[in-house]
C-alpha cells in the first residue's frame, strides 16, 4: 500500500481523519499549514512518494528551517506536526515504526 501513496495524499488522509475527531479549526489550520509546507519541501527534494519518507528526510527539512534562523519553537512545531502525522500513518499501517525511530 505504501508504494502507491504520495506524501501529499497521506497528509490529506491524516487531515481527513483529524476532522472526524474533536480538533478545533485552529488545530486543523496548524496541522494543514505545517504538513503542507513539509509536503512542498519534500516535493522540491524529489521525494513525492510515502515510501520515500524516512528520518533523514525529516531531519533535513528541520535543518533547512533552522538554517533560516527561525525560532526553535517554530521549528519544533513543524517537527511535532510531522511526527504526529507519521504516528497516525504508522497506526494506520501506512509506514513502519522504524521510519520515525531516530527522529527527535
Amino acid at each position: 500500500m505504501q508504494q502507491q501513496i504520495t506524501l501529499a495524499d497521506a497528509f490529506e488522509l491524516f487531515s481527513l481523519d483529524a476532522q472526524s475527531h474533536p480538533f478545533t479549526p485552529a488545530m486543523m489550520r496548524f496541522y494543514n499549514g505545517r504538513l503542507s509546507f513539509f509536503s512542498r519541501w519534500c516535493d522540491r527534494q524529489g521525494a513525492t512518494q510515502l515510501r520515500e519518507l524516512d528520518a533523514p528526510l525529516i531531519r533535513r527539512c528541520l535543518a533547512h528551517l533552522q538554517e533560516r534562523n527561525l525560532s526553535s519553537a517554530y521549528v519544533h512545531s513543524h517537527a511535532g506536526a510531522v511526527k504526529t502525522s507519521c504516528g497516525w500513518m504508522q497506526s494506520s499501517w501506512m509506514i513502519s515504526l522504524d521510519t520515525l525511530r531516530s527522529v527527535d
